[in-house]
């Protein structure tokens, strides 16, 4: 049984409002294309001042270029999403007792092993990164023309990305209610955060998640931080934290992303677990890793080691 026969939103666990989509995924859809034709009006292929545009010594061809390739390639209606195969594109044959292949040899294995191996090379140096790239009018046209088929709508004189955004805005129920919806919807959300990248416009990301009790349940909702005001909320529950607040809220969050020992607690970094015992640090790191701790994340231990204060006193 699919989502939609249960009623069930492809993207969420919510109530399918809107064909396959519940009413919140069906308005960020909508404001994804809105989104994608702002920040294609924005792309400027112009280098950086920043960026060294080549030396004349082997530097890489976009480094010699006079603009930006990748926003030429967004741009350009032929570019085509490349994705990396699975499988190698040549089978090297089975080594020899003396090695795989020679350097200066004819041998039949040998030369086709070399040969193999130079198109491998050569292939993923000239796809490398191109998994990324994709078309700006090529993405909207491909829905819109799905769209126009399923339809019968009239093929529009000249296709430009305003054009196929404005079908697919106006069709957004229609399209909301095709199995494909959930690719589209992938797709797409793929597209505007490639252009928010090269525009430098990314979306702020919630410092942590809210911890507080909500009818005896953790809120969980997306705290938002404003630096310079030295103000948060949470998204959900619209709790704030001002002055002294936010700095235990840091805290907090800052100990909720560390990793967890096994009772659940979180570890603490030698130079926590040096001011506990009043020692200092490389004498707590020499014991620790005498008595075979190892360092998690680069910088936290098990807090269980603070019961055997007396391995560290002696």
């Amino acid at each position: 049984m699919s989502e939609y026969e249960t009623g069930r939103c492809v993207l969420c666990t919510n109530r399918a409002d809107v064909g396959y989509l519940c009413g919140g995924h069906l308005e960020r859809l909508a404001a994804m294309l809105r989104d994608i034709e702002d920040e294609a009006v924005h792309l400027d292929a112009r280098p950086s001042m920043a960026i060294r545009t080549g030396s004349g010594k082997g530097s890489l061809a976009s480094e010699r270029a006079p603009a930006r390739l990748d926003v030429l390639a967004f741009l350009h209606p032929q570019t085509r999403q490349w994705t990396r195969d699975e499988q190698p594109r040549y089978t090297p044959p089975a080594p020899k007792a003396f090695g795989p292949w020679c350097l200066f040899c004819d041998h039949e294995t040998c030369t086709a092993w070399r040969a193999g191996r130079r198109r491998d090379l050569h292939d993923d140096e000239h796809d490398a990164g191109s998994d990324r790239l994709m078309s700006i009018l090529g993405v909207l046209n491909g829905w819109a023309r799905v769209v126009r088929e399923e339809r019968d709508l009239a093929e529009p004189e000249q296709i430009t990305i305003t054009g196929e955004r404005d079908l697919l805005s106006r069709h957004l129920d229609w399209c909301a209610a095709q199995p494909w919806i959930d690719e589209m919807f992938g797709e797409l959300r793929q597209l505007r955060a490639a252009l928010k990248s090269l525009n430098g416009t990314e979306d702020d990301k919630p410092v942590g998640r809210c911890y507080l009790l909500i009818d005896g349940e953790e809120c969980a909702g997306p705290i938002w931080m404003d630096q310079a005001a030295g103000h948060a909320h949470c998204g959900r529950c619209k709790n704030t934290w001002d002055g002294e607040q936010v700095a235990r809220l840091k805290f907090a969050l800052e100990m909720d992303r560390r990793p967890k020992a096994a009772d659940g607690e979180p570890m603490l970094t030698a130079e926590e677990i040096a001011s506990r015992h009043g020692l200092s640090v490389n004498a707590v790191r020499l014991r620790l890793s005498r008595n075979g701790w190892r360092v998690v994340q680069g910088s936290y231990y098990d807090p269980a080691w603070l019961e055997r204060r007396a391995d560290v006193a002696s």
